[in-house]
């Protein structure tokens, strides 16, 4: 028996609108259906209007690919709940796991999901400049549901892991109080011996360049929550 609920509208001010919309068509289907193919209500010459199979499969496609959109732009949209830490690993993962496109896929979910991938890299410039400065990315480092940064590779995490260790090094020294020149300098001295110190525990990479001592112990730490889990 089907639930007895209206059919709902897109409208263009409304993200989630159009998902919401097929959604209450597919679940009305079979009422729609016979109503379309009822010549009372819409006349001997208008059974056309009825949907195809196919029409009707591709509007289940097109729903059960914006599903997902529908959760991550409520979850994003939330007044109680945004986050700015969550937006770049929310948006990687839809793109690996939900969007990625598999060989049983119709040809109108490949060719949505692929739209759809575009789209969101060219709207969030998501590319290396992106991984490697954004504050998205900064505020996922200092998030500690994302600081393991498991939506990115090696090279990208220390480069990230780098560079909130310097802003964070260079919001110490501008809040440190200087007293005099003599204080100044000694200020900096000591920025030079820990800069050294970093470079004399650092350990060499695969391309042959010193890692900081910073980023090792983010490895390692990395390391030990993914044995535990193991266990």
């Amino acid at each position: 028996m089907v639930v007895e609920h209206h059919l709902i509208q897109d409208v263009s001010t409304q993200w989630n609108s159009t998902q919401a919309m097929l959604e209450r068509l597919l679940e009305q289907r079979w009422p729609v259906t016979a109503v379309l193919s009822d010549p009372s209500y819409t006349g001997k010459n208008e059974c056309s209007l009825d949907l195809t199979t196919a029409q009707w499969n591709m509007a289940e496609d097109i729903s059960n690919v914006l599903k997902p959109m529908v959760t991550l732009t409520e979850l994003l949209s939330e007044e109680d709940n945004a986050s700015l830490s969550a937006t770049i690993p929310m948006l990687t993962n839809l793109k690996r796991r939900h969007l990625a496109i598999a060989e049983d896929d119709s040809p109108t979910t490949k060719s949505l999901k692929a739209k759809l991938v575009e789209e969101i890299d060219h709207r969030w410039q998501i590319n290396d400049r992106l991984f490697e400065s954004s504050l998205y990315v900064q505020a996922a480092v200092v998030d500690p549901r994302f600081k393991l940064l498991p939506f990115l590779d090696d090279g990208k995490r220390d480069k990230a892991y780098i560079c909130v260790s310097q802003l964070a090094d260079r919001l110490n020294a501008a809040q440190r109080p200087e007293h005099g020149q003599a204080a100044g300098t000694e200020t900096q001295h000591c920025r030079m011996k820990r800069g050294n110190l970093c470079q004399k525990k650092g350990k060499r990479t695969s391309s042959g360049t010193s890692r900081c001592c910073c980023v090792e112990k983010m490895r390692r730490k990395r390391t030990k929550v993914r044995t535990a889990r193991t266990k």
